[in-house]
């Protein structure tokens, strides 16, 4: 919040500027206020907005859930993860949904002829990883066997969102069916015993056929394959 010193400050500003020829709008503009704040702290009312009583909202997540959730996120299994990857292992592992999450999809592959994105991508993930030796390795035998076990755990532990949150191994193995299947059972199960939590349908848990790193906006096939995304 803004504090009444600051107040007076810019309602000082403002009235030199205006004094100046300045117009009203356009000297409130400047510090970033609407002529309605200006009047307002022009008129020395106070901001009760801290004070306000705001009701719940009537599909907000309960006290005890909001427990779950926190306990959930300090699971040790779950420390180093972002909510996108906690919440499939949830389903997977535990035929559990909490909540749900809300992901923001990324496409900011350069189109220069020397770039290779698969490898940027791998070797970002690589970096990112917790226990990454930041500061090198002992020996030849030590980064083979940190390697090897990266490889593990991106091809079978790690869920990728190009391909709903399942592991390479399960897409490789045709399992990811059978794990998405399982998922968006939980989550109608979920939205039959709290219906008004979610707007319209469920997240879409129908496997992905096709995965673009950095899609040609032009090409048929990906044109296709964003039609279908968004049915």
């Amino acid at each position: 919040m803004i504090s009444t010193s600051d107040r007076q400050d810019a309602v000082q500003l403002i009235d030199e500027a205006r004094a100046a020829g300045a117009r009203l709008q356009a000297a409130c503009a400047e510090l970033g206020i609407g002529t309605n704040t200006y009047r307002r702290w022009v008129r020395g009312d106070q901001d009760r907005r801290p004070e306000a009583v705001r009701p719940v909202p009537r599909h907000a997540l309960s006290p005890e859930e909001r427990q779950q959730v926190l306990e959930i996120c300090h699971r040790p299994e779950f420390a180093s993860l972002p909510p996108g990857q906690i919440v499939p292992r949830l389903l997977d592992e535990e035929g559990l949904y909490v909540a749900s999450e809300y992901i923001t999809p990324s496409y900011s592959r350069p189109r220069v002829s020397n770039d290779n994105a698969f490898s940027e991508s791998l070797f970002r993930t690589c970096k990112y990883r917790p226990d990454y030796p930041v500061d090198g390795y002992e020996n030849l035998t030590a980064a083979q066997q940190w390697v090897t076990g990266f490889v593990h755990w991106y091809n079978h532990e790690h869920r990728h969102s190009a391909i709903r949150f399942v592991t390479p191994g399960e897409r490789h193995a045709g399992q990811d069916d059978e794990v998405l299947a399982r998922r968006d059972a939980i989550y109608a199960e979920a939205k039959r015993q709290h219906p008004g939590r979610w707007s319209g349908s469920t997240r879409n848990w129908t496997p992905r056929r096709t995965v673009w790193l950095n899609p040609d906006q032009e090409d048929p096939l990906v044109q296709s394959d964003q039609r279908l995304e968004a049915a």
